[in-house]
């Protein structure tokens, strides 16, 4: 009996481990720690494809909250729980108004040192760098190099916060893997990825 008291609190222990809560290379959000070592490790796995929001704005302090983000992959129909599909790099998503000026851009909402950009494919913006979105906006991811890798077909509507109950919201639509999923959702095209032949402007 105390053998498998041992083990399923073993058990539990690492289930939460390994929760939203726990940080761990490319991790996303959250100030810097001053780790000079961290900060300049190689992009690694952190939840790519997973539903960001639902994770970071419910089960995360508010330092680590977004305001909108999502994974980007080298290739349609891509194996996200595969690292090497992951489109790395310093990527930045930006939000067009009906002119295609881009209004926002995550680049201007970044902070050096943050873990989140260790997160291979994951673009973001923390809420506290910038406050809600709303508005309709095409919705365009660049490279580091200035090369626009994908860009939306059809405005998206930001009208308010993220609403956890319905993270798949297409008048709300914060959380990109919330619909951008490997079974899409609400007439989501699937995980975002580059278009092809632009494979090699991920890092």
């Amino acid at each position: 009996m105390k053998i498998i008291s041992l083990f399923f609190l073993g058990f539990m222990t690492f289930s939460l481990m390994t929760g939203c809560g726990i940080e761990e290379s490319g991790g996303e959000g959250g100030e810097d720690d001053g780790d000079e070592e961290e900060a300049a490790q190689a992009q690694g796995v952190h939840f790519q494809g997973r539903d960001c929001l639902l994770c970071h704005n419910v089960d995360l302090g508010p330092d680590r909250h977004l305001t909108v983000a999502g994974t980007v992959f080298k290739r349609e129909n891509p194996d996200v729980d595969a690292i090497e599909d992951a489109c790395g790099g310093n990527l930045t998503i930006q939000f067009l108004d009906g002119n295609r000026s881009a209004v926002f851009d995550s680049g201007d909402y970044q902070e050096d040192n943050s873990k989140g950009n260790k997160g291979k494919g994951n673009v973001f913006i923390l809420q506290r760098m910038l406050a809600p979105l709303r508005g309709e906006y095409v919705v365009r991811i660049v490279s580091e190099n200035g090369v626009t890798l994908t860009e939306s077909a059809e405005p998206h509507r930001f009208q308010g916060e993220f609403d956890p109950a319905l993270p798949a919201d297409p008048d709300n639509t914060h959380s990109c893997n919330a619909c951008h999923a490997t079974q899409p959702v609400k007439g989501a095209a699937g995980p975002i990825a580059v278009r092809p032949g632009l494979e090699s402007n991920c890092g």
